[in-house]
């Protein structure tokens, strides 16, 4: 069983890995004109980014960071997962762990 300082490390690597993979992401789609995609992916890297910040230096909003990367993820999981190119795939993956990873520091 991790402590809760490896759960927080974790989460924060975790959060940046998936902001990188947003990022990536909507690179890809705005060359196919994929807007809603495009849109949920920056919002995710955004809430991410802020999460990672916020749990590294241990903000009294950590709370309410960790609870806003679980919806983007789960949004822009969602939303990726209805396209079937290699680069919403990595995305929708990397969203559903980044949630998980976000819920374990919640419990």
């Amino acid at each position: 069983m991790k402590n809760t300082s490896e759960m927080i490390d974790q989460c924060v690597s975790t959060c940046r890995e998936c902001a990188d993979e947003c990022d990536n992401c909507a690179a890809e789609c705005r060359d196919k004109g994929m807007e809603s995609c495009v849109k949920l992916c920056m919002e995710c890297a955004d809430a991410c980014n802020q999460c990672a910040k916020d749990c590294e230096s241990d903000s009294e909003n950590k709370m309410q960071s960790l609870n806003a990367c679980i919806k983007a993820c789960e949004d822009c999981a969602t939303e990726c997962e209805k396209h079937d190119n290699p680069s919403c795939k990595k995305c929708a993956e990397k969203c559903r762990e980044c949630a998980e990873e976000c819920e374990s520091v919640l419990v």
